[in-house]
């Protein structure tokens, strides 16, 4: 074979492995758009069932499964599955040091904030 019959071959074959490339990921993509189409389906009726009351929630179903949090607004609290009342507003230090972080929880403290997350 000549060298010309060796790089037509050549870039043919690279053509092949990119539009092959290309393929997949086009192909990729629709099955990924597909699949979040069927969540957003499947949400979309959960939600009405719930509003409609028909069936029940994953909640309902497991007698040994804790309770959803409950949100109150007006003590801007959260009751957690343990009983526990936790504010909804908080700060959190994991970034802060020094004088940054003993500045922010005293400014957070006589803001009124009562939830610090020091993890």
């Amino acid at each position: 074979m000549s060298k010309k019959a060796i790089i037509i071959a050549i870039i043919i074959i690279i053509l092949i492995i990119i539009g092959t490339v290309i393929f997949l990921i086009l192909n990729n993509k629709e099955e990924g758009n597909f699949m979040q189409e069927a969540n957003n389906e499947n949400h979309i009726e959960q939600t009405e069932s719930s509003i409609n009351g028909q069936g029940q929630s994953t909640m309902e179903q497991g007698q040994d499964m804790a309770q959803a949090p409950v949100f109150n607004f007006e003590t801007r609290t959260v009751t957690l599955n343990s009983g526990y009342e936790m504010p909804l507003n908080g700060i959190g230090t994991y970034s802060l040091t020094g004088d940054e972080c003993y500045n922010s929880i005293i400014s957070a403290l006589n803001s009124g904030v009562r939830l610090i997350d020091t993890a």
